[in-house]
Parts: C-alpha cells; sequence; structure tokens
C-alpha cells in the first residue's frame, strides 16, 4: 500500500503542478478527503506556501490533518466553503467532484473564493470511451478490480466498494459538462486532458 500511495502522490503533484501551482501560493482543498491533494500541494511548493483543506466530513478532516499536519482544516462544502471572498491563487479538487450537487452552484462559489487570475485544477475520473482500451478499462474497473481486492483483503465489504466505486465512475457527470458549466460560472481557458485513458486534468 506504500508503493500504491506514492504513486497516488506522485501523479497528483505531476498534474497540480502542470496545472500551474508554485511555490509560495494561497490554496484551497476542496473536498480534501484523506488529504492526498494536499499532501501532494505541499510537495510541490516545498512547504512554501498556505494550504486550507476542506470537507463535510469530520472524519475526512481529521484524516486529512494526520496526514499533513501543516494545512489548516475547516468544514465546508462544495456550495459553501466557508471562505471570503478573492483570497486563493489556486483551487484544486481531487476525486470529489462526482459528489457534488450542482455544478453551477459550486463553480459560482469556487469563482468567487478565487483571486484574479487565479487557477483551478480539478482531477476527476472519466468513464472509458467505446475504443476497444476503453472496453478493456470499463471490463477491468467493474470486474477485475473488485474481484483481486477481494482476493488481497479477503474482505467482501472491500468488494463492494470497489464495485460501488465503479458505479460512481459510471455515473459521473461527462467532461463537455464540466467544461461548460465552468465557462458559464466565470472560468477562461478552461481545458481538459486526458490521461491513461481515465484521468482527467
Amino acid at each position: 500500500s506504500i508503493g500504491l500511495w506514492g504513486k497516488a502522490l506522485n501523479y497528483r503533484s505531476n498534474a497540480i503542478r502542470r496545472a500551474g501551482l508554485k511555490s509560495g501560493m494561497r490554496v484551497l482543498d476542496i473536498g480534501c478527503g484523506t488529504g492526498l491533494m494536499s499532501a501532494a500541494a505541499c510537495d510541490v511548493m516545498d512547504n512554501s506556501g498556505f494550504i486550507v483543506a476542506i470537507d463535510p466530513s469530520s472524519g475526512m478532516l481529521e484524516q486529512a490533518e494526520s496526514r499533513v499536519p501543516e494545512i489548516k482544516i475547516q468544514r465546508g462544502s462544495a456550495a459553501n466553503t466557508g471562505q471570503e471572498n478573492s483570497m486563493y491563487d489556486f483551487l484544486m479538487m481531487g476525486y470529489a467532484l462526482r459528489h457534488v450537487e450542482g455544478l453551477d452552484l459550486a463553480f459560482t462559489e469556487f469563482f468567487r473564493v478565487m483571486k484574479p487570475g487565479a487557477r483551478f485544477c480539478i482531477l476527476e475520473l472519466t468513464k472509458p470511451d467505446r475504443s476497444i482500451r476503453g472496453k478493456f478499462l470499463r471490463f477491468c474497473l467493474k470486474y477485475v478490480w473488485p474481484i483481486l481486492t477481494l482476493l488481497k483483503t479477503r474482505s467482501n465489504s472491500a468488494r463492494k466498494m470497489m464495485s460501488y466505486y465503479w458505479e460512481t465512475i459510471d455515473a459521473v457527470v461527462p467532461p463537455e459538462t464540466v467544461k461548460e458549466a465552468l465557462r458559464e460560472s466565470g472560468f477562461r481557458g478552461v481545458r481538459r486532458k486526458l490521461r491513461y485513458g481515465i484521468c482527467s486534468e
């Protein structure tokens, strides 16, 4: 699991660096979960910036704070971050967009708390396309990954969790819908990069 955590952190670090995160920035991590995005931001900025991590779950916030003691944690949601206007140089959301209800409300809120010229990076898994590669990815995510999880953990609950994970990917909002909602909320220069056939930045 240490190796997987390292790969996950490395991918996040590279993605937010590509999106424009630099040393000394003031960062808001929305839907921070267990703190992987915050840890990646600390890595990119070499602990030179200031990170506020928000999540509606107090349990997730405790885990994030435990993983990244340098951050400031606060209860908050996508629609109500609890932050002041024009505070942040960089906003990020890692694999939490699928849990957001009402993209327009959330993106308008994000735009409000960003400084002029700030950057926003969303990382999300995208339902694979209908190509041969895409069909292979679908099969692996829907069937193979849950079975491998069961064999490794001997836990049927873990298998069910991985099956649910596929269901969230299958139901994710299409990238073009996300891009249009960003533009309608005031964002400019909106673009998407697909990596590994399933990872959208």
